[in-house]
């Protein structure tokens, strides 16, 4: 009897302790954020927008770019959101100009629409230039230096003129243009990046993608191009095409003599790295999805992608993982970045997406904020910017503009 009620009292014990143990070791999986209020300061229904800026004057300059005459850039007060300026200045009625099209540069808006090209003091609302590549076409990304010159590439149906000028001063040399090629079918500029040699002499490195039509059959040959322009001759010249299809049209990254870019083959993407010097790949990393953004935060790279690991945090000289965000179902059905819709602040990686806002601890790969917003109607995406010094941030939400305050999580 005894014996009996020894071993009865054991398996109670270890009942007992098998329950506590699973309890203290089972994951702790938020499936739901946390529903908040949105905290609105102020809102202004501007027409669906893009990526906020701010001025030396710390107000925001928006992007409005589906409004009833075209794209309307807008003004506001930081603190009540009051419109202070307008500007649709344009040689022709209706243009339409996205992000990607501009550059913000001391207190100057430099944007191109089709071979236009504008720049506008964001606090006078004075237009600074006009200018107009008649006769040709032309690619819809705009890059900047470091010397604050703004570039363009310009086409014909055989190659590429490459154009910059100063910011603030409508003066557009050529700076290169290829001899034509008609064995190509198909032509077109992904990117542009400005680095230098090991001399210290000024490289611009163009990304192409170029059909080749052998026999009646297209293909693809992406090349990587460094032309010189102190010199004024090719540094190198690579065809990539046993590695590569295509390269993204998303921006490359220039940082310790090495480019940084998207790259594609069949299904596969890739982060890819590629010595400036000799336009030898440094090295390749495949991607869980399509890469959309790449930022430098302490001497690591930060890389936004769509789909279920949407960031990582790579060595920026050999490509090891440092870390990665992996968020669980339903998380990432919410959270993806499909749009330029991000921002590097301190130690942080914020974003607005959909009805929810991220914050990503940058140290780690953390989540210290994941919430929704009460206010669900409109979708939060398409770039946000932060004051510091008034912890509030400015984002889009469908037709409206919005500053917010801080979430308390986003600590510094």
């Amino acid at each position: 009897m005894k014996q009996a009620i020894y071993i009865g009292c054991m398996l109670l014990i270890m009942l007992v302790f098998t329950a506590c143990e699973k309890k203290v070791l089972r994951p702790t999986v938020v499936t739901q954020p946390k529903i908040v209020d949105t905290n609105i300061i102020w809102k202004q229904n501007q027409g669906y927008g893009m990526e906020p800026r701010l001025n030396s004057m710390m107000n925001v300059v928006a992007n409005g770019v589906f409004g009833e005459n075209g794209s309307t850039f807008f003004v506001y007060n930081k603190e009540n959101g009051e419109k202070l300026l307008t500007w649709q200045d344009y040689l022709t009625p209706g243009e339409i100009i996205p992000t990607r099209s501009t550059q913000f540069i001391n207190d100057h808006l430099v944007a191109i629409s089709g071979t236009r090209s504008y720049c506008f003091n964001s606090l006078t609302g004075a237009t600074v230039w006009r200018h107009n590549f008649q006769g040709k076409s032309a690619d819809p990304h705009l890059f900047m230096d470091d010397s604050n010159y703004v570039y363009r590439a310009i086409s014909d149906k055989y190659r590429y003129y490459y154009y910059r000028t100063p910011y603030d001063k409508c003066d557009w040399k050529l700076i290169w243009s290829e001899p034509k090629n008609f064995s190509y079918s198909y032509i077109t500029n992904s990117h542009l990046a400005i680095s230098y040699n090991a001399s210290g002499e000024k490289l611009l490195i163009s990304s192409m993608y170029q059909l080749k039509n052998v026999n009646g059959s297209n293909y693809a040959e992406p090349r990587v191009v460094a032309y010189n322009m102190t010199q004024g001759g090719i540094e190198w010249d690579k065809n990539l095409s046993d590695k590569y299809v295509e390269f993204s049209p998303i921006s490359p990254l220039i940082y310790n003599g090495l480019y940084y870019s998207f790259a594609a083959y069949g299904p596969t993407w890739y982060l890819v790295a590629i010595h400036v010097t000799t336009g030898q790949v440094a090295f390749d990393i495949g991607l869980p999805d399509f890469g959309t953004k790449m930022m430098v935060y302490n001497g690591k790279l930060i890389v936004t992608c769509n789909g279920r690991s949407p960031v990582l945090c790579y060595n920026m000289s050999n490509g090891s993982l440092i870390w990665s965000l992996d968020l669980p179902y339903p998380k990432y059905e919410q959270i993806n970045f499909n749009f330029d819709n991000t921002c590097l602040f301190k130690n942080y990686l914020l974003s607005t997406q959909n009805d929810y806002f991220l914050g990503v601890n940058l140290m780690n790969g953390k989540v210290v904020c994941y919430k929704k917003y009460l206010d669900d109607k409109y979708q939060h995406d398409m770039g946000m910017t932060v004051n510091e010094e008034r912890r509030v941030y400015y984002t889009m939400n469908g037709n409206y503009f919005m500053a917010h305050k801080l979430p308390v999580e986003i600590r510094y």
